[in-house]
This record gives structure tokens, C-alpha cells and sequence, in this order.
């Protein structure tokens, strides 16, 4: 299958999980992450100053409990904004509260441009509709993680910033295709797995 055809069977999949399956999903990859993956980022990264997130939209990992629980240990929370649509970019911003969302480009929750920019990111959540095992990433097809994580390396803050993409177990595939602008997580977590 390609890209196109990956990316339509499984939004379609993932979108025929009930609600109450994606809770109960979303609990056990935040367990996982909690019991084994977090102990391992903080033995590499003893302090956390700031933590990516994205808004869960068509039935993605939600990210509240990742969200809840960082904001908890203290640790600076942001999430992305589109800053140019022409050219499909985005930046993460500094948020206090959830409630501080609006709904922006493709009615996604965003920050406004009154929050500050994060120039420093520890850690990011990704969400994907597909990862691979060499860790490989399908997005929606924008290009705006592509772009991003692409600047990051570009600036020198690839490697200061760890990549974690979320999905459920069915959404992780042995193998497909890249583009030589795809870019790559450094970890995937589902409910059954750390890749």
C-alpha cells in the first residue's frame, strides 16, 4: 500500500474506535509511558523544563493525562499553533491552561499568538495516523511535522528534543515507503509497546 491508501485505512479504523475504546486505549499507553518509558527519558533528561503536545482530534491517543500529569510535576506545557499556512508551518507556544485553546486553522485547538513561543522543547508527543517500526511517521498529509522537526535539525535542537509518537497498537506497521522530507520520531509508544 502507499501513503494515501495506509493513511485512509487507518484514519478509517481509528475513527471506528468508540469513545470509550479510545479511553481505555489512551489509559494503558499512559500506564506504559508512566511505569516504563518516563523513568527511562529522566535518566537522560534529569530535568524537564518544557513538554509539546498536540490537541487529540478524530479519535488520536488523547493527550489530557500527558498534559494533566506534567503540569502537575510543574514542567512548562505547549502546544502547537499553525504560524503559516501558505507554507504549512507551525510553532509551539507556551500555555497555562487548556481553556486558553481557540479553535484555529482546521478547527484544531491552538494557542493564540499572545502566547509565547517555545523555543526549547524537551520532549514532544507526536501524533501520527502510521508509524513503522523504524520509527516512521504518516501525518495527515500537511507536512507540518515534517517541517518542523526539519528545523529543528536545521537550528541544531534536533538532538536536545525527544520524539515521541503516540498511536494504538493497529496503527503500527512493520514497513512502508518515506519521502526524502518525512521525518522520523525516536520512539513510538503504543498500549502494548515502547519501539
Amino acid at each position: 500500500m502507499n501513503k494515501s491508501e495506509i493513511r485512509a485505512k487507518l484514519l478509517a479504523q481509528r475513527q471506528a474506535c468508540s469513545a470509550g475504546e479510545v479511553s481505555h486505549r489512551t489509559k494503558q499507553i499512559y500506564d506504559l509511558f508512566i511505569k516504563e518509558l518516563y523513568p527511562k527519558i529522566l535518566k537522560t533528561r534529569p530535568t524537564l523544563g518544557r513538554v509539546g503536545f498536540y490537541y487529540s482530534i478524530r479519535g488520536e491517543v488523547e493527550i489530557r493525562p500527558f498534559y494533566s500529569f506534567f503540569k502537575k510535576n510543574k514542567v512548562h506545557c505547549a502546544f502547537p499553533k499553525v504560524a503559516n499556512p501558505r507554507e504549512k508551518k507551525m510553532e509551539f507556544r507556551d500555555i497555562k491552561s487548556l481553556a486558553e485553546l481557540t479553535l484555529g486553522q482546521w478547527g484544531i485547538a491552538e494557542p493564540s499568538e499572545s502566547h509565547p513561543i517555545a523555543t526549547e522543547l524537551d520532549v514532544i508527543f507526536v501524533p501520527g495516523v502510521a508509524f513503522d517500526l523504524q520509527k516512521n511517521r504518516i501525518g495527515y498529509g500537511g507536512g507540518y511535522y515534517d517541517r518542523f522537526i526539519a528545523e529543528l535539525k536545521n537550528t541544531g535542537k534536533r538532538n536536545s528534543t525527544l520524539l515521541v509518537g503516540l498511536c494504538y497498537d493497529f496503527q503500527l506497521l512493520e514497513r512502508f515507503e518515506v519521502a526524502e522530507a518525512d521525518q522520523k520520531v525516536d520512539i513510538v509508544l503504543t498500549e502494548d509497546r515502547i519501539i
